[in-house]
Parts: C-alpha cells; structure tokens; sequence
C-alpha cells in the first residue's frame, strides 16, 4: 500500500471512531468531553534544541495521553502541537480532574526527563450534547476558543511576574 492509501485508511478509521462516539453518546443520553490540548513552547525547543527534540516534546505527549487512556478516550495530534481528546459520559468533576491528571503527569515528566526544557500544555475542554448533525470542526473551534482563554491567561501571569 502507498502512503496516501494508509493515510486515507487512518482518516477514515478515525472518523469511524468519532461517529461511533457521537451516536454513542447520543444513544445513550450523554455527553461529549471535547479536550483541546496545545503545547506551550514547541517553538522555542524547535529553535533552541532542533527540530529533533521538538518532536521528542511532541512524542512525549503523545505519550502522556495514551498512558492516561482509560475512560473511553479518543486521543488525536490534532495539529502540528495540538491534540484532541474526546470522550462520553463527563462531568465538569471528571474533566478537570482528568486534566489535573494530565498536570500531574507533565510535572511527573520534567522532574524525570533531564531536559534542560519543560514540557508544558495549555488546556481548554467543553462538555456538548451531542447531535446527529455535528461538525467537528465546530466542536474542535468552540474548545479551541477555551483553550486560547486558558494561554493568554498564563502569559499575562508570566508579564506580570517579570520585573
């Protein structure tokens, strides 16, 4: 098989996994978690370490993601530094703390890594009842606005503490 064949099998198989989650989730009356993840400071390791080591950044959250995979969870590289997480049946209790357990795991891999960068992550997450008629790109937009909140805020945070 070519690669544009198994590139265009990936993208159906993982439109096949979003339909199946949405009607799911419809079936069964419950939400969709909808997680936009971007990563804070791809470019300065691009620029500092090589675009080897960015990938390193970006595989090691991959990596984090998958190991927290237990609910359910759809994980997606949405972007060059972005992923999406999907999944059903979420409160606003159970994503933030499944976020926190994102945190946890992020601060768990700068104190072991030995990079003399840290991994870091901007996170943003809406809870939507589902529809049969769903886009995702306008579920994917909506989280990625919340995500947007989420870094500015800590950028200002950073402005303000620097002297």
């Amino acid at each position: 098989m070519m690669d544009s064949e198994l590139f265009h099998l990936f993208i159906m198989n993982i439109n096949n996994a979003l339909e199946n989650l949405i009607h799911e989730a419809i079936n069964r009356n419950e939400n969709l978690f909808i997680l936009f993840l971007d990563l804070d400071g791809l470019k300065s390791v691009n620029d500092r370490y090589g675009h080897d080591e960015g990938d390193s950044f970006i595989k090691a959250m991959g990596t984090i993601l998958r190991q927290l995979h237990g609910n359910g969870e759809l994980v997606m590289r949405y972007g060059g530094d972005e992923f999406v997480v999907m999944s059903r049946n979420y409160t606003d209790e159970k994503a933030v703390e499944y976020i926190r357990r994102i945190q946890r795991s992020i601060d768990e891999y700068n104190m072991t890594s030995g990079k003399e960068y840290k991994l870091g992550a901007s996170m943003g997450y809406s809870l939507v009842a589902p529809e049969e008629d769903m886009k995702l790109e306008d579920l994917i937009e909506e989280v990625d606005q919340e995500m947007y909140k989420v870094k500015k805020a800590k950028k200002e945070k950073l402005k303000r503490q620097q002297p």
